[in-house]
């Protein structure tokens, strides 16, 4: 038997184990109802999902029911009661505390094993008692700080109310996804004994449903299934007499039916049915309403348009110009039409349409873009319905176009101080006004002058001239212009378009001359670099003639020789290259040329001397590239492709012939171009220091006249202005004389003294002092000042003109005693051939020995070469040295020189042949020499050519007032005149007539000059007629404006075409000759028998002075016999 101290511990012990069982009891309680609710939300969810799909019947209904009840009585509490009874025994929960507790090692239920063995007598196990008192008291020791109920399995609950849980939350998921049927699920299955009648499965939405359609129209009924989706939809009509139709709808779209009723005359009754959906019946009502049949639109424009009605019935969209009136017109608008109006969109107020027999019209403006409709009314009061929108589309009149065609750019202010203008413009419907606004730059007032339009016309190319001489300009003034333009478009109001703003600037003559001197002084750089490029050619050319002499010697005495190399020939080549881009730079310099005469002709006419000599550099420039060099240019290179010793050695010769003329010609261009650029500076000055004298004058009588000081500091500003300028004239000056020292016939010591005298006076200090005077008031000491340098600079003016008067002079008798000199000189050299020749012809005798005959005709040929030298020295003074002349005396001495050789080889006629050549060359020499003599006589005056271009210009500023007079009575005038207009008009027909008088005596006189300029101005004198007989008739007119400005702009072209004639008439091209089959000289030309009776009685005075030998005398007087055709006085 156990002491009682091991049964008090085994008693502790098991009341510990109890209260262990007590809690596990509880904790499977509550997971077996956790575990059942879970399983009733997934029952019940089941059956739930099962009835809303199935739809269940009452018994099937029943049974689930009763199934899931003993499914739920079978499963968990049975397993909850097997859980009570058989879990809960004191050597389970023991292990179960062990298995807790590892660190126990099973003391529990060896401590329970043990007290089991004790109270059954340890003696029949062998054991001691006492031992296992103490084994039972060591369990208890090593147990009392262990806690039995952290065993009792209390994760079991947890983990059942998760599951709990998350069936509740898919049946709340369920619910909420599937609330309507799940919901009747539960209550159907709630009551599952009563009977439910199965839900619809199709359900159709119809439309229009009920709806009214007018007779004879139609109307599309469409069904939309829901739910269950029917293959097939029938529609049932019934009319109002009982009648039925069934027509099946055509699918449009999965689940969408349609059917179209036409021609609908009767009231019906409509039903679908599609599946087992079936609609309530649906009313279509057929009434007669009023209907827009056609529509019918006038259009009616602007008056200013002049665009005649139009009417169309092509639609109902109204495209018309705004402000445009439009008639509409519903036509067949059907029967008993009561009422109609025209809604705008926008608009609150309607436009009431006025009805007549079933027509209803109203009128319409078109203001701006928008939409309208046409709403109709019958007796019945039945409206048209949604009627159609129209479109209004109101179309803007255009901005106008306007363009200045000419001269439409930035331009200077020429010498007659006018710009001719002429513009073209375009609009839709017309123009009522054209301006050019103008103002002095930069702070100017702007000012406006009308500018006549034709009114009638949509298109015009408007020619006017523009006269600033009125404008005060002074040089170096800027005045801004554009040109306005508006149409006649009085609906929105006339619109302008404004062209490009441009000026138009009035250059100083400095700067002109400073333009057309830095060209010259281009052009002489680049002159000097081509020379430098020839005289390199020249050498190259010689050298390669030195080689094929050499080989062509080589190969007249057998020795084999060899090809040009691949170098020389591209050497040539390279030569030939050269000289065509040398004959195209001359080209470009006589078009810069050409263009420096253009400027001086619009800036400077009283320069036309300087303009012709500029003509005739041009002129040489041209001409430098001669046929002759071209061709044999062609020659070389067909030698070179040909690969012909022969031809290439003869055309080597000849290039290099012409070559060297080419490079004599552009030498005496360049020095030329040198002499004329320096006689261009020296006017330059002469028109500078006029120029600075004018306008002192001006500032003088400005001053003289001024009264206000803000006008005294502008005043200032210009005699400053006027100072600059001065001290740049002195600088010119000075830098003129150095470069006239270059010439030895240049008075440059007497420019120099004027720029000394000009610095000696001190003009630009004395011109500051002024300004300093006008600054400060003191106008009568400027005034005085003004009045000392107006009177030096004349006195500048008329000395730099006696300079250059002297120089001409003496340049001109320079010239022209050196050609009276060479003319002597070849017609010696003419009669010495003459006789050489006929010595060469008639053997026998001493004088015609071959020796003799050799070495006099060696005499002849170095006399020509002395008359070329002399003739090139003058060439370099005068462009009136032709390049003929040069040709002429290039073929005497070739044909001197070849009469020479064949001399020298014995060949008499040959020798002859070639003496006629030379012969006939002399002549040919002194005819073009005769008629640069007389080409340089007539152009030492252009006074009555000058005088014409004056006379010119003033009839062109009397025009120019008459037609101001015109356009003010045209912009003043509607239309009808008074007494008072109709004098003045008549007053302005006697000033036209008057200057056509003028014209037509101007034309007379010059009749000796006929030309295409004066036919022209015998074109204004006809346009003059018109317009004199239009005035005496009182009509004025658009048309009459426009033919005065055109009269103005023929009167101003007319100088310049004057200046131009002369020039255009030496551009003209003359066909070449073919100088290989030129035949033998015969008689001589007529021509030599006009010129100077002083040279003829000259040589034979001398002939009488025993100037010549005795054997010439009588060649001399034969020579002159067959020239003159007169006898001789012995």
């Amino acid at each position: 038997m156990p002491s009682k101290t091991t049964l008090s511990t085994w008693h502790a012990l098991r009341d510990r184990l109890h209260a262990l069982r007590i809690r596990s009891r509880w904790i499977v309680i509550v997971e077996g109802l956790f575990t059942a609710g879970a399983l009733i939300c997934i029952l019940a969810l089941f059956l739930a999902s099962l009835e809303s799909y199935l739809y269940l019947d009452r018994a099937v209904r029943l049974g689930l029911i009763a199934a899931g009840i003993l499914l739920l009585a079978a499963w968990p509490v049975r397993r909850c009661l097997d859980r009570l009874r058989n879990g809960l025994s004191d050597e389970d929960l023991a292990r179960r505390v062990d298995r807790q507790n590892p660190d126990l090692n099973d003391r529990v239920t060896v401590a329970l094993q043990l007290t089991e063995q004790r109270q059954a007598g340890s003696s029949a196990y062998g054991t001691s008692p006492a031992l296992l008192d103490a084994a039972v008291s060591d369990t208890a020791r090593h147990t009392e700080s262990v806690d039995f109920n952290e065993a009792d399995q209390r994760h079991r609950i947890v983990r059942s109310a998760r599951g709990f849980g998350i069936a509740a939350l898919l049946a709340l998921i369920a619910m909420a996804a599937y609330g309507t049927p799940l919901s009747g699920a539960l209550n159907r299955l709630a009551s599952p004994l009563t009977h439910f009648q199965p839900p619809q499965r199709t359900f159709l939405s119809v439309a229009p449903g009920d709806v009214e359609v007018t007779s004879g129209g139609q109307v599309t009924i469409m069904a939309e299934a829901s739910g269950e989706r029917p293959d097939r939809a029938v529609l049932q009509l019934v009319s109002d007499d009982g009648l039925r139709n069934a027509v099946e709808m055509r699918v449009t779209a999965p689940a969408t039916y349609a059917h179209t009723v036409r021609e609908i005359r009767e009231s019906l009754t409509y039903v679908i049915e599609a599946g087992d959906a079936v609609t309530p019946p649906f009313r279509i009502n057929a009434i007669d309403r009023p209907f827009l049949g056609a529509l019918q639109l006038t259009y009616r424009y602007p008056a200013y348009t002049r665009l005649a009605p139009r009417t169309t019935t092509e639609g109902g969209d109204i495209v018309a110009l705004k402000g445009t009136k439009v008639d509409l017109t519903a036509v067949n608008a059907g029967r008993d039409l009561s009422e109609a109006a025209i809604y705008l969109e926008h608009e609150d107020r309607p436009v009431t349409m006025a009805v007549v027999n079933d027509t209803a019209s109203a009128p319409l403006t078109v203001r701006a873009d928008g939409r309208y409709r046409i709403s109709l009314r019958n007796a019945d009061g039945h409206e048209n319905v949604n009627p159609a929108w129209y479109r209004i589309i109101a179309l803007p009149d255009r901005m106008p176009s306007l363009r200045i065609l000419s001269p439409g750019r930035d331009t200077d202010l020429t010498e007659n101080m006018v710009v001719p203008f002429l513009v073209s413009a375009t609009d839709d419907f017309g123009f009522s006004a054209m301006n050019l606004i103008h103002r002095k730059e930069p702070e100017g007032e702007e000012r406006v002058r009308p500018i006549p339009v034709d009114t009638e016309s949509t298109m015009m190319t408007q020619p006017f001239v523009w006269d600033l001489s009125s404008e005060n300009l002074f040089p170096g003034d800027v005045v801004s212009y554009r040109i306005e333009l508006y149409d006649n478009d009085t609906i929105s109001g006339p619109k302008r378009a404004v062209s490009r703003t441009y000026t138009v600037r009035f250059p100083t003559i400095e700067e002109i001359y400073e333009q057309i001197d830095d060209t010259q002084e281009q052009q002489v750089t680049e002159m000097e670099d081509l020379l430098e490029e020839q005289e390199e050619s020249k050498k190259k050319i010689e050298a390669l003639n030195r080689t094929l002499e050499q080989k062509a010697r080589q190969e007249a005495e057998g020795v084999q020789t060899e090809e040009l190399t691949w170098e020389q020939k591209k050497e040539i080549e390279s030569v030939l290259a050269g000289q065509e881009e040398a004959t195209d730079e001359l080209l470009k310099a006589a078009e810069a040329v050409k263009a420096a005469m253009e400027t001086l002709e619009d800036h400077d006419s009283m320069s036309q001397e300087l303009i012709d000599k500029m003509d005739q550099l041009r002129k040489l420039f041209q001409e430098i590239a001669t046929p002759e060099l071209l061709e044999a240019m062609r020659d070389l290179k067909q030698a070179l492709q040909n690969i012909d010793d022969e031809q290439l050695k003869a055309s080597m010769e000849a290039f290099e012939f012409e070559q060297e003329e080419f490079l004599k010609r552009l030498e005496r261009s360049l020095s030329i171009l040198k002499r004329i650029r320096t006689e261009q500076q020296l006017m330059a000055a002469v028109r500078q220091t006029r120029d600075l004298a004018a306008r002192q004058d001006e500032l003088r009588y400005a001053t003289e006249n001024t009264s206000d000081g803000r006008e005294g500091m502008d005043l200032a500003e210009k005699q400053e202005q006027l100072g600059e300028d001065t001290g740049s004239l002195q600088r010119g000056l000075e830098h003129l004389a150095n470069e006239m020292e270059a010439f030895r016939d240049m008075p440059a010591e007497r420019v120099r003294d004027a720029s000394r005298e000009m610095e000696r006076q001190d003009m630009t200090g004395s011109m500051e002092q002024i300004a300093s005077q006008l600054r400060m008031g003191r106008m009568q000491q400027a005034m005085e000042g003004q009045t000392e340098m107006s009177q030096s600079l004349s006195a500048l003016g008329q000395q730099l003109e006696e300079i250059q008067d002297q120089l001409q002079e003496d340049r001109m008798q320079e010239i022209a005693e050196g050609m009276r000199r060479a003319m002597h000189q070849l017609v010696d050299l003419s009669v010495g051939q003459e006789s050489l020749n006929e010595r060469t012809r008639q053997p026998g005798g001493s004088v015609t020995r071959i020796d003799i005959l050799s070495e006099d005709q060696q005499g002849l040929s170095d006399g020509a070469s002395l008359v070329t030298n002399d003739l090139v020295s003058i060439a370099r003074k005068t462009m009136f040295i032709s390049p003929a002349i040069g040709r002429a005396l290039g073929e005497t001495l070739n044909s001197m020189d070849r009469a020479e050789g064949h001399l020298a080889e014995q060949e008499r006629d040959s020798a002859a042949e070639e003496q006629l050549a030379a012969m006939e060359a002399l002549n040919e020499t002194v005819l073009a020499l005769q008629r640069a003599m007389r080409n340089m006589a007539n152009s030492g005056s252009s006074s009555g050519m000058m005088d014409l271009i004056e006379r010119l210009q003033g009839m062109a500023r009397q025009q120019t007032g008459i037609n101001d007079q015109m356009n003010q009575m045209m912009d003043g005038s509607d239309g009808e005149m008074d007494l008072q207009t109709q004098a003045q008009v008549s007053r302005l027909a006697a000033r036209q007539e008057a200057l056509r008088k003028s014209l037509e005596q101007l034309r007379r006189e010059q009749q000796v000059n006929q030309g295409q300029v004066l036919g022209r101005l015998q074109e204004i004198e006809k346009e003059m007629e018109d317009t004199v007989r239009e005035l005496q008739q009182y009509q004025i007119d658009p048309a009459l404006v426009e033919r005065q400005q055109r009269i103005l702009s023929r009167l101003l072209d007319a100088s310049r075409s004057i200046r131009g004639q002369r020039r255009e008439e030496r551009r003209r091209a003359a066909p070449g000759e073919d100088l290989a089959t030129r035949p033998s000289p015969g008689d001589l030309s007529e021509d030599l028998t006009r010129f100077e009776r002083t040279l003829r009685d000259d040589v034979l005075g001398r002939i009488d002075e025993g100037a010549y030998p005795q054997e010439y005398e009588a060649l001399i007087r034969a020579y002159f016999r067959a020239l003159s055709h007169v006898p001789v006085v012995n």
